[in-house]
């Protein structure tokens, strides 16, 4: 019963860094790091194979951020713009609670979050003939794909 709590909690919260997300397009340290702790001592206590699956999202992300990072350093200008560190410490909540009935649901929720973002992305380019000015927000699409691969594994 515990458990349930702790894990409809955990939804709530990733539901609320979504949000933030979306409406700020960026997920403060403040915000984030008490989810990512909460989600942490949840997997140790019921769970610890899921601490796996948000390994993998978080280092597939901070991958990618330092590639951003790297590209916006050498002037190339939009794929800097895409990935943030937030983004990078989300995935790691994300990909617990996508992992916790199973390693390999986190890749659903990997690939659901891929194509949902990138479809936002290029809405937002066709929309507008301008190089992009804002950033996209990755965790509405993250949130997503987490609940659906939570849902799809029950």
């Amino acid at each position: 019963m515990m458990m349930c709590a702790v894990l409809a909690t955990l939804g709530v919260a990733v539901a609320y860094l979504g949000v933030v997300d979306w409406r700020h397009r960026r997920i403060p340290n403040t915000v984030v790091l008490p989810s990512i702790l909460s989600a942490v001592v949840a997997a140790c206590v019921w769970q610890p194979s899921a601490l796996v699956g948000g390994a993998v999202w978080w280092l597939l992300f901070s991958f990618f951020h330092q590639r951003s990072v790297k590209n916006r350093h050498e002037g190339s200008g939009a794929p800097g713009q895409y990935f943030g560190g937030g983004d990078a410490k989300f995935a790691a909540v994300c990909g617990i609670l996508a992992a916790w009935h199973g390693l390999g649901w986190v890749l659903l929720a990997i690939g659901t979050s891929g194509v949902l973002t990138t479809g936002g992305i290029m809405i937002q380019d066709r929309a507008r003939k301008a190089p992009p000015h804002r950033a996209v927000a990755m965790g509405p699409a993250m949130v997503l794909g987490t609940l659906l691969a939570f849902a799809v594994s029950l």
